[in-house]
């Protein structure tokens, strides 16, 4: 039931621009070079931002998975489940075994 939920968050994106995060204002810009390096500064300094942003919304939901106790008890109940399927293919090598040696 929480697999959907989890998964969105975790490949969360933003779609804000960050635009208050610019440096220069490229209004300000004397020539299309000068510009073009402010447009060029502010574009890293928002893509920064946003970086900055996506990964802490990802650590926040990491943070509540691990203590989520849905995904405690899904988690013991598949661990629970490759144990029996370890037993049972190790039952089924023995038994292989001692037929070949037959």
């Amino acid at each position: 039931v929480v697999h959907v939920f989890y998964a969105y968050w975790q490949s969360f994106c933003t779609r804000k621009n960050f635009a208050w995060k610019e440096e220069f204002d490229t209004r300000q810009a004397s020539n299309r070079w000068e510009k073009r390096a402010m447009e060029k500064e502010n574009k890293k300094t928002r893509e920064k931002a946003r970086k900055e942003r996506n990964d802490l919304v990802r650590q926040l939901v990491a943070f509540v998975r691990k203590r989520d106790r849905r995904v405690q008890a899904h988690r013991k109940l598949v661990e629970e489940q490759n144990a029996e399927k370890i037993k049972k293919m190790e039952e089924l090598r023995r038994q292989q075994k001692l037929k070949q040696a037959k």
